[in-house]
């Protein structure tokens, strides 16, 4: 594990800048219909986007439409910090992004269907 004291200045100062209360619950609300009638678009913080978008950089808080008929092997991570562990994104791109799983979901009639962007 890395220590606090460990990291460069603005990293650490990134980092102790976070330190707010805890947002509490958030209470549930009800579909309104079945899943496998409704629609999904998926939404990642993991910093992926396509090949040819402009990366993302360090404190870069804007997003990339993900095109829905993307693959993920079209897909890059660009997410930059040294608390961030790439190997699992790099191994399988679900991890972070579960776009096969969910396709799979949509193929067997589990959901309703997948957003043209995400």
């Amino acid at each position: 594990m890395v220590r606090l004291a460990d990291l460069p200045e603005y990293e650490r100062q990134h980092l102790v800048g976070k330190n707010l209360e805890p947002l509490g619950s958030t209470p549930a609300k009800a579909l309104g219909k079945p899943v496998s009638e409704a629609r999904f678009a998926l939404i990642t913080t993991a910093g992926i986007h396509a090949r040819e978008a402009a990366n993302f950089g360090l404190t870069d808080a804007s997003f990339r439409p993900i095109d829905g008929r993307r693959h993920g092997n079209d897909l890059v991570m660009s997410h930059s910090s040294v608390n961030f562990d790439r190997t699992g994104f790099q191994a399988d791109i679900n991890v972070v992004f579960p776009i096969d799983r969910f396709r799979e979901l949509e193929s067997a009639g589990a959901i309703g269907g997948l957003a043209d962007v995400h």
